[in-house]
Order: structure tokens, then C-alpha cells, then sequence
């Protein structure tokens, strides 16, 4: 518990000990919080650790993709490297850089 608490504190955690059985426990808490309530104990049993997913990361505004995409043109590379490039710096679709790429391209002279 203490590994998940060093990494990820905030994240949501249920801890179930003896799932199915007559002296089930749950514990429910973030990692911060389950790590520091447990660290002088010892569970004992079967246990099960169910921890939340990751947040969705932020959305990234149109203007920031253009202005990478501007960066990516200005040094040469061709739009099809734009797209590639931009998408996986920024996470939005391929597609999408591409399409933006494409405009921006046969927009300057």
C-alpha cells in the first residue's frame, strides 16, 4: 500500500479482505489515506486491491495545436510528420492535426 500511496495519493482505492466470505472487510479511502490508517497492521487473508482509474487528462485548446503545427511547418517538416509529431506530443487525434496541418499548409504562401 505504501508503494501506491508514494506514487499515486489522491487516487481512490477500496481494499476488500476475505471477499465472499463471513468476515468480509471493506476499506474504502485514497491511497494516502488507506497507507497511513494500515501502516501498523497487517491484513490478513485474501485481499483484493481495486484502485480508481486515472484522471481524463486535460483538453487541448485548438490554439495550441496550431501553434505546434505552425513550429513543425516553419521547420520544414512535411504534414504528414506534423500530424504524427503533434498528435503524440499534445494526445489529440491524427487525424485531426492532419486535417488542421493540411489548411495551414496551403494557407501560407
Amino acid at each position: 500500500m505504501n508503494e501506491l500511496a508514494g506514487r499515486w495519493p489522491d487516487r481512490h482505492v477500496a481494499i476488500v479482505r476475505e471477499l465472499t466470505k463471513l468476515h468480509e472487510e471493506v476499506l474504502r479511502g485514497t491511497a494516502g489515506e488507506l497507507s497511513t490508517s494500515l501502516a501498523n497492521s497487517e491484513l490478513q487473508g485474501e485481499i483484493t486491491v481495486v484502485m480508481a482509474g486515472a484522471p481524463a487528462p486535460a483538453p487541448v485548446s485548438e490554439a495550441v495545436v496550431l501553434d505546434a503545427i505552425d513550429d513543425a511547418l516553419a521547420d520544414g517538416a512535411t504534414v504528414r510528420d506534423v500530424a504524427t509529431q503533434v498528435s503524440a506530443a499534445l494526445g489529440v487525434p491524427h487525424r485531426f492535426v492532419y486535417e488542421l496541418a493540411l489548411q495551414r499548409r496551403t494557407a501560407k504562401p
